[in-house]
């Protein structure tokens, strides 16, 4: 570390007065702040709060090292959705602390004042990169409330946890009315695209917004009979996957609309898909900064966020919202393929209970999938299809692959290994072939 020196994306020695000097740009921006020790005889950098360096005494002021990220300066100055010190960003601690500082009610309020404000904006502003960037800080500003709202240790639901309920609902039902706009969906791609620190919830409102502008798209989709198209494709594009993945089934009905069982969405079913998607990750709130791309993550880390997530979600949200509580527990399933992992996956493991053999690869029936007659269940295996899109194209750390790259990849997941459902993707393309994203499937 030098002094002064931006050159780089390492970390630059301060000091207090030059913290001081600049607190009101560190706070707008969320920038990260560390204090230096060692720890072993190993030198530490440790994440602190900027109010914990504020209040430090004068002697402490002086003898502290601290440092910055060396090109602090060129962050941007995030809109202030909560009376709170730092932007949704996961690499700063201060919006995290000062949450959890907040008592329940009072973060219940900062939901409320968020909620409120959010629909005022989403009346006043038309432009579409406007309104993206307006839909996607009350999204994050939901996740962050409900993240630190939530405990395994309380006994009962609380009046302020019904409240967390009910004004999350409320966020979610407008902004799958915005998400219904023709532009929003890439407005939404193209400002969440935009490289930035806060990995972790920009990762989760990309999923949660593609995961809602999909949804609509299949609605609609499927109004206009794209499963005809589906249908009359399926012999000789298809029927040689899933006649692989469900060995069980007899030749009369290896059949497009028997092996992937998909029907008609209405509104409310998208809204509570949208909950789960919003929530996947919820799990991770133990180990928000544990990521899965760094290549020294552990395993057993990794594959308890989504039970996790699962108990968390169910504490607080109740058996009302079920077709939630799955996406947030099993979505990363992969069809029961050996490498995924989750909720279901780990209660059969450890349980008693003997399932037959697979009818159908996807199902949109909740009861069908619990009963094992499915190896996936439609919104489950669309979140996870579009957490694994992000993955390949944002991953935790380094270069991301190109929109068309990743599709291959998928198409490669599912023609090969059988890790996500072909006909899915083929959709999923459609989707973002809609948005000027993507060509049409091959």
């Amino acid at each position: 570390m030098n002094r002064g020196d931006q050159d780089d994306q390492g970390l630059t020695l301060v000091t207090f007065a030059y913290i001081l000097q600049n607190r009101d740009r560190l706070a707008a921006s969320g920038t990260p702040i560390y204090r230096l020790g060692t720890q072993g005889g190993a030198s530490q950098a440790v994440a602190v709060s900027l109010e914990s360096v504020l209040v430090l005494s004068p002697q402490e002021q002086a003898a502290l090292e601290f440092a910055l990220p060396r090109r602090w300066v060129e962050r941007h100055v995030f809109p202030r959705a909560l009376d709170l010190d730092a932007p949704p960003d996961e690499a700063s601690p201060s919006r995290w602390v000062g949450l959890l500082d907040l008592t329940p009610r009072e973060r219940i309020r900062e939901l409320i004042k968020c909620r409120e404000q959010f629909e005022i904006q989403r009346k006043q502003v038309s432009n579409p990169g406007e309104r993206a960037a307006v839909l996607a800080e009350v999204a994050v500003a939901a996740f962050e409330i409900n993240r630190a709202s939530m405990s395994l240790e309380k006994a009962g639901a609380t009046a302020e946890e019904v409240l967390l309920v009910k004004e999350t609902k409320a966020i979610i039902k407008s902004v799958v009315e915005m998400m219904a706009e023709p532009e929003l969906g890439r407005a939404l791609f193209d400002l969440l695209r935009r490289p930035s620190l806060d990995f972790t919830y920009r990762h989760t409102i990309r999923v949660f917004s593609t995961m809602v502008g999909f949804l609509l798209y299949y609605q609609e989709s499927h109004a206009r009979g794209i499963f005809q198209r589906v249908r009359l494709a399926f012999k000789d594009r298809h029927r040689s996957i899933y006649r692989r993945l469900l060995p069980a089934v007899s030749e009369g009905a290896l059949t497009a609309d028997n092996v992937v069982r998909l029907s008609a969405l209405s509104i409310p079913q998208i809204r509570v898909y949208a909950l789960g998607a919003l929530l996947h990750d919820l799990g991770r709130v133990f180990d928000l900064d544990h990521g899965e791309g760094l290549g020294t993550a552990d395993p057993r880390r990794v594959h308890r966020h989504p039970i996790l997530g699962s108990g968390l979600f169910l504490r607080t949200y109740g058996l009302e919202h079920e077709e939630a509580r799955y996406i947030v527990g099993d979505h990363h399933n992969q069809l029961f393929h050996p490498d995924g992992y989750g909720l279901t996956r780990w209660e059969r493991n450890n349980g008693r209970r003997v399932y037959p053999a697979y009818q159908c690869c996807i199902t949109d029936s909740l009861s069908d999938f619990t009963a094992g007659q499915a190896l996936g269940f439609f919104p489950v295996e669309v979140c996870g299809l579009v957490d694994l899109f992000d993955g390949l194209t944002h991953p935790d750390s380094g270069e991301g692959l190109t929109v068309n790259a990743a599709l291959d990849k998928l198409r490669e997941e599912a023609l090969i290994h059988g890790k996500v459902d072909p006909i899915l993707v083929d959709l999923f393309t459609d989707y973002l072939h809609s948005l000027r994203i993507a060509p049409p499937p091959p």
